[in-house]
């Protein structure tokens, strides 16, 4: 008897989806502004000339293909804690810190979930909207998944809703926090909002995981991890997704890591075993390319001095879009409906709107975009933003 006759063919990616819209889309005048991935003047994703520089490193160096540990690449670990924790971290790693290499920034989501069904996290809380993926990356290990409302109606962060779901989690549960460049919103807590959650964490006694993949597109590289370095200082366990895949522009070499932060070495060195076990039956050990790269480029300080100025320059890029494109709706009396663009930061804007709103702009306008008006701007270009402003302001209607 055939075992898969049940099945039913499943939709699309909301999001990939597009992909295949936009190229059958004929019109000269289209815009792709959908999915996350950063995209230089030319409308190009380009390799950064720090990575091109360490791939050559590595075409004259790289002796052998053999496995690497599940851990990761030598020297992975004790590279990315300094960059996600701060320089101080350097010394801790072993004793307050670790890392496991992942397969991209989602790997580290999988694996934390993984984990986290061999300790007494039962529920994980969730901000909506969120990425798309983070709900069931927790359902499908079996985990609970409550919500609460990220944004007010206004636009801005809703730190009452935040709260109110972290007081209604049991002890041991889970909250999970965007370290930085809230995707899909753009939109933040302000330190002191910070600090309120992590008296919220403290006094209900659940684990903090944050999901931080677009560290150095916000503010700055130790900027943007202002929050996760606050609650490691101040709690005595915290989980991390980190991806490598944006800030280093690597996204199909797949790495990321998983950090672990505990005040007990003892409790590390445990957790930290229990983990690579789990990877161990989920990918065996992670892909070496991307994490070598990485390794290399941090470990050289040339290099390393050379990534952190090209990331700055697709930091400035982004920002100076977002500017630019304010600066276009209010020249033609269209900001009102925007206005929270302002004060949002990293690659992700979101417009706020209804889907029959983003259908109606790409209909008219071919303005791609993602669910309630989420837009890639560094999928922008600068000499169109009166083009984009206006075809937003003709949506409204």
């Amino acid at each position: 008897m055939p075992v898969f006759d049940h099945l039913a063919q499943l939709p699309d990616d909301p999001i990939l989806g597009l992909v295949a819209l936009y190229a059958n889309d004929t019109r000269a005048s289209k815009m792709d502004l959908g999915v996350g991935i950063y995209k230089d003047p030319q409308g190009r994703t380009p390799v950064l000339k720090s990575v091109k520089a360490a791939e050559a490193w590595l075409l004259e160096n790289e002796s052998s293909k053999a496995y690497v540990s599940t851990a990761g690449v030598p020297g992975f670990e004790n590279a990315i804690v300094p960059i996600a924790l701060g320089a101080s971290a350097a010394s801790l790693v072993g004793e307050r810190y670790a890392a496991i290499q992942t397969p991209g920034g989602t790997g580290g989501l999988r694996l934390m979930a993984e984990f986290l069904t061999r300790t007494a996290v039962k529920t994980v809380l969730v901000g909506v909207p969120t990425w798309p993926i983070h709900q069931p990356i927790f359902e499908r290990v079996g985990l609970n998944v409550s919500t609460c409302a990220h944004l007010r109606e206004d636009g801005t962060f809703n730190l009452e809703a935040l709260l109110a779901g972290i007081s209604e989690l049991n002890t041991g549960d889970a909250v999970l926090l965007h370290a930085c460049c809230h995707n899909p919103t753009g939109i933040d807590p302000t330190r002191e909002q910070w600090h309120a959650i992590l008296d919220a964490v403290k006094a209900k006694g659940v684990l903090p995981l944050f999901d931080m993949a677009y560290q150095g597109f916000g503010d700055g590289l130790d900027e943007d991890a202002w929050s996760l370095r606050l609650f490691c200082d101040a709690l005595p366990e915290v989980l991390a997704s980190v991806s490598c895949s944006k800030n280093f522009g690597i996204y199909r070499e797949r790495t990321g890591a998983l950090l672990i932060s505990s005040d007990s070495t003892k409790t590390l060195a445990a957790v930290r075993s229990q983990v690579i076990d789990s990877a161990r039956s989920l990918w065996s050990m992670p892909p070496s390319h991307g994490g070598q790269i990485v390794t290399h480029i941090l470990g050289d300080g040339a290099l390393k001095a050379s990534w952190l100025a090209e990331l700055n320059e697709m930091c400035e890029r982004i920002n100076s879009l977002r500017n630019g494109l304010c600066d276009a709706l209010k020249a033609i009396d269209a900001f009102e409906p925007f206005q929270s663009l302002a004060v949002q930061k990293g690659m992700f804007s979101s417009l706020g709107m209804t889907p029959e709103y983003v259908l109606r702009i790409r209909e008219t306008s071919g303005v791609y975009l993602v669910g309630s008006g989420r837009i890639n701007v560094s999928g922008l270009s600068a000499d169109r933003l009166d083009e984009l402003a206006a075809a937003l302001k003709a949506g409204l209607v």
